[in-house]
């Protein structure tokens, strides 16, 4: 029996931002063609399986304006809605819950996202908003759906005591979530890089992140985890809509290691034949898990490099492996694992000459893809503390991310001009020798990984040109 009707809500952007992309840990726009699914979205929807009516309203993938969709958001009337607001479009995106809110009185209004790890961002929402979520995981929906007062105090959502400073919220727990609601979020206007085709979703094994790299927002989230039993009785799901590619969302895949191999060991007994791909981090390279990831059907990994002197690094906390780097990369070659580096340009003490050599580090180390990216204060970093602390950044000053397309926070040796300069010179550098290319074309497995690797290559280097 149906008893209460929820809406997802994606807002609208501005209209030179039409790909942005927002969830609980990330608010950027696309630095290529792409558009993920929104997956925080994929992994609540398990939550109002039975007996709810979800509706979901996409406004950046169908570019639907602030008008169409309070329109299409008064006929539908749900009871309760989940609204996720991103931290460079946080005036127009808290606008427009403004507007949901007079719109629908007394219906009940969550948000979540990247801004509400800091204290400012909770402030400014709670007079027109019935809770702020913590995470997608934990939440009671019937607590949420049923009762109005207390939310914010609640499981699941950010609390007085600010759960997100919580010392506590690093340690590993496990959670049962049950099996998202995939078929609502199947549509081919979202695009995954590295996908071998243009139809995908995401499934997460754990959420959130157990590193402390300071100048990561994920620093501030917790460590959560679902069991094997619960990630393989999805990915059954999964199988019957007919889908080959699946992209692991999590932000380091193999952990809880035991979990991801007994994952990883059940998708090659049960013959899914996924093709799949992830965020994996260097010290997490084992030969075991490598060798399970390729043979359940890995083609691409996410790999945060970030410079080419990894002693720079620590301060922030990130103790990052130079051999576990090269043992990695050697054995993804051996399996035919594509590599897709992410580097950092803008770090604090990072200096010109440093960026100049991580540019030619990231032609030679052998990886098949590059992200370069500039340091953003993100919520919750230190990169934003600092730059709080000297003058240089307000609160407010929020239309920072790591494309530098509104913004860029100089780092005191070099101007935020600078960065996007050296962000720019480095993808063309990178993607634009003839070698590569021919590397590239020889891998394309079918037309449609050819179309997505094609329309993003054109959309990387016009962001990039001078």
């Amino acid at each position: 029996m149906i008893y209460k009707k929820v809406a997802f809500v994606n807002p609208p952007t501005i209209d030179d931002s039409p790909k942005m992309i927002r969830t609980f840990d990330c608010n950027t726009e696309s630095k290529g063609n792409y558009l993920y699914q929104p997956y925080d979205f994929v992994l609540m929807s398990a939550k109002f399986r039975e007996g709810y009516e979800l509706i979901f309203v996409d406004c950046v993938a169908d570019s639907i304006s602030p008008k169409e969709a309070l329109k299409k958001l008064k006929k539908e009337d749900p009871e309760t809605f989940f609204i996720v607001v991103g931290e460079n479009l946080f005036d127009s995106d808290t606008q427009f819950v403004e507007q949901v809110r007079a719109q629908h009185p007394e219906s009940k209004i969550v948000v979540f996202g990247a801004p509400f790890v800091e204290r400012w961002a909770q402030i400014k929402v709670r007079d027109y908003v019935d809770g702020i979520l913590h995470n997608p995981l934990t939440f009671d929906p019937e607590k949420i759906v049923r009762e109005r007062e207390g939310l914010l105090s609640e499981e699941g959502f950010v609390s007085d005591e600010d759960k997100f400073l919580d010392p506590r919220r690093k340690a590993a727990r496990e959670v049962n979530v049950g099996i998202p609601m995939h078929d609502l979020f199947l549509s081919r206007r979202y695009r995954w890089p590295f996908a071998e085709s243009f139809k995908y979703t995401s499934v997460f094994i754990s959420w959130g992140c157990p590193y402390s790299c300071s100048y990561c927002i994920l620093n501030s989230f917790p460590n959560i985890y679902r069991s094997s039993n619960d990630v393989l009785n999805e990915l059954e799901e999964i199988k019957k809509y007919g889908l080959r590619e699946i992209y692991f969302a999590d932000r380091s895949f193999g952990l809880p290691v035991e979990t991801a191999k007994t994952i990883l060991k059940g998708m090659i007994k049960r013959k899914f034949k996924f093709r799949w791909s992830s965020y994996f981090h260097p010290n997490q390279y084992d030969s075991e898990l490598l060798r399970l990831m390729k043979k359940s059907g890995c083609h691409t990994i996410i790999v945060g490099i970030e410079t080419q002197d990894f002693n720079q690094l620590k301060v922030f906390g990130r103790h990052q492996k130079g051999d576990k780097l090269k043992d990695l990369i050697r054995d993804c070659k051996k399996y035919g694992i594509k590599i897709c580096g992410d580097f950092i340009f803008g770090l604090p003490n990072q200096t010109r000459e440093e960026v100049e050599k991580t540019i030619s580090f990231s032609r030679d180390v052998g990886i098949d893809y590059a992200s370069f990216n500039i340091a953003a204060p993100l919520p919750g970093s230190v990169i934003k503390k600092a730059a709080l602390d000297d003058g240089s950044l307000r609160n407010e000053d929020v239309h920072y991310d790591s494309l530098g397309k509104y913004n860029a926070l100089g780092n005191g040796l070099m101007s935020g001009n600078e960065l996007i300069e050296l962000r720019n010179k480095a993808v063309r550098s990178f993607y634009l020798r003839p070698s590569y290319l021919v590397k590239r074309l020889l891998t394309i497995r079918s037309l449609q990984q050819f179309i997505i690797q094609f329309s993003e290559m054109i959309s990387i280097l016009k962001k990039a040109s001078p």
